[in-house]
């Protein structure tokens, strides 16, 4: 492990402060050959592809919020909005570079930079704010609107809450480029040398690190689940009890991390590097550049966005195109059966009892995000994200058996559109028959041991359908939303059975998934 005292006093000589810009290694970003570099593409099957961003600026981070814009920003106080399908720039007020964003659940955002600029985003214009440093801000990350973090240069750390910016005691001098906690009282940052602070709510303290190289930035899924990644590849791990390295994938620098769940981690890096972690290991995969690449954020395992040098954006997806809808998930407000209302249900899955799970829970830090997307060409209806819950007690859940799930489910077979499960024809979607190739996974993250729950379809009661999707019907009879036809109604069966109820019952509105 590296010494403490090289984290509190930075070793100079080697790890020279940055200067007046965002730049958190020896690297300068990589400029473009003048070629078009255009990723692979497979209708119906998630790649990295570009987006037109309207800029040549330098796109140091990306963030945003599950319902509302993303936000991207950059060299020259250069900030662009995602709102739909075209990203549009928008006044900052300043010509300072912008070194990252952090966007909050209602769709405001707070992004930092060079010489202690900082900007609050109220949904609809940029303003500047006092931070009351002079320092560069390399990163920034929050639970709400109200406790806020920055980390920059000489070990700065500010705290952002109703009353504005004000600084924080590091216990350091060397530069920190990330941050990132599971809650106000766990909260890691790191930087210069291998420096790693953790936060417990009451101050800084250093970690023992596994590495003397730079850390440029740290994410996790809870704070026994936490990633920093760094320069000549160095990507790090903490469960709970203690940093470990891992074997190298490459050599590259590596400028961001940020992942859907604990099993679909994302991380970006110089000439283009992306890896991905699908829960046991970290692999390259084609980003379809050779940009250096500083940032990355998503909403959900089907949708992620990196961005870097001369202005790229990458979006991670499925091609979007006619045969092709996405819906946001939502709670039945009928699902009371087992209260509270829930999207999935599963009884007995770690022992018996109803254990029902949220589309729609949010806590101030994290959201829940379940969206579906029909690809009628490939006859497929993909259901996927994260959802919290756990074994129903009252009118709650169980303290000790409850937590975040991703869930992972598509039907492969048997899809028509059609208006019942009849044979009437119409515009909506049924899956018509049980069949074993209709699976997915329920994963627990950070409780139940982790564990990886397989599934598959089951013929339920409307008519030997396994799954319905209507927007003119409600399998609980509820006339409100079967009389709205921008609601769709879901309910299905999912094996194997037990004597409770496992199902699916959910209501799900459009949502325009942006273009590649």
């Amino acid at each position: 492990m590296l010494p403490r005292l090289l984290q509190r006093w930075g070793v100079f000589l080697f790890f020279p402060l940055a200067a007046a810009s965002c730049t958190k290694s020896g690297d300068v970003a990589a400029p473009s050959d003048g070629s078009d570099h255009t990723a692979t593409r497979s209708t119906g099957a998630n790649t990295w592809h570009p987006m037109d961003s309207g800029t040549t600026e330098l796109l140091w981070g990306v963030s945003g919020s599950l319902e509302h814009e993303v936000a991207a920003v950059g060299t020259r106080g250069t900030a662009i909005h995602l709102g739909t399908d075209v990203w549009q720039g928008k006044a900052t007020g300043t010509f300072r570079d912008l070194c990252d964003v952090w966007g909050s659940a209602d769709g405001h955002a707070i992004a930092v930079g060079t010489f202690g600029t900082a900007i609050g985003y109220d949904g609809v214009e940029w303003s500047p704010q006092v931070s009351g440093t002079q320092r560069n801000l390399y990163d920034v990350w929050g639970f709400e609107e109200s406790w806020v973090v920055a980390v920059g240069d000489s070990g700065v750390i500010l705290k952002f809450d109703d009353t504005g910016w004000t600084p924080m005691t590091s216990g350091t001098s060397v530069s920190l480029f990330g941050a990132w906690g599971d809650a106000p009282t766990d909260l890691f940052a790191v930087g210069v040398g291998g420096t790693i602070l953790k936060f417990d709510g009451v101050q800084w303290s250093f970690m023992d690190t596994p590495t003397p190289q730079n850390l440029s930035a740290v994410w996790g899924t809870s704070g026994t689940n936490v990633w920093a990644v760094g320069d000549g590849g160095m990507i790090i791990h903490f469960d709970g009890t203690s940093w470990t390295s891992l074997a190298p994938v490459t050599g590259a620098n590596l400028y961001d991390v940020w992942g859907s769940a604990a099993n679909d981690v994302w991380v970006v890096g110089k000439n283009g590097t992306i890896l991905h972690y699908d829960g046991s290991t970290f692999a390259s995969v084609d980003s379809g550049t050779d940009r250096d690449l500083f940032g990355v954020w998503g909403r959900s395992a089907d949708e992620a966005y990196a961005v870097g040098a001369d202005g790229t954006v990458l979006r991670w997806g499925g091609e979007v195109d006619a045969n092709t809808t996405i819906w946001l998930c939502h709670d039945h407000p009928d699902g009371a059966v087992a209260p509270p209302i829930y999207g999935l249900r599963i009884d007995d899955l770690l022992g018996p009892g109803h254990y029902t799970f949220s589309f729609d829970y949010a806590d101030g830090v994290k959201s829940a995000r379940v969206t579906l997307t029909c690809d009628q060409e490939l006859g497929q209806v993909h259901i996927a994200g994260r959802a919290f819950g756990g074994r129903v007690v009252g009118d709650g859940w169980d303290p000790s058996s409850r937590g975040w799930v991703d869930i992972d489910f598509t039907y492969t077979t048997n899809l028509a559109v059609k208006d019942d499960c009849g044979a009437v024809a119409g515009d909506d979607y049924y899956i018509t028959g049980e069949n074993p190739t209709n699976e997915g996974t329920v994963a627990l993250d950070g409780w139940g041991q982790n564990r990886v729950f397989s599934f598959f379809d089951r013929s339920g009661e409307d008519n030997g359908c396994s799954f319905t999707f209507d927007n003119d019907y409600d399998s609980k009879g509820n006339a409100q939303i079967a009389d709205d036809l921008s609601i769709w109604s879901a309910t299905g069966w999912i094996a194997p059975a037990v004597d409770g109820s496992r199902d699916w019952l959910f209501i799900a509105e459009k949502i325009t998934a942006p273009l590649p």
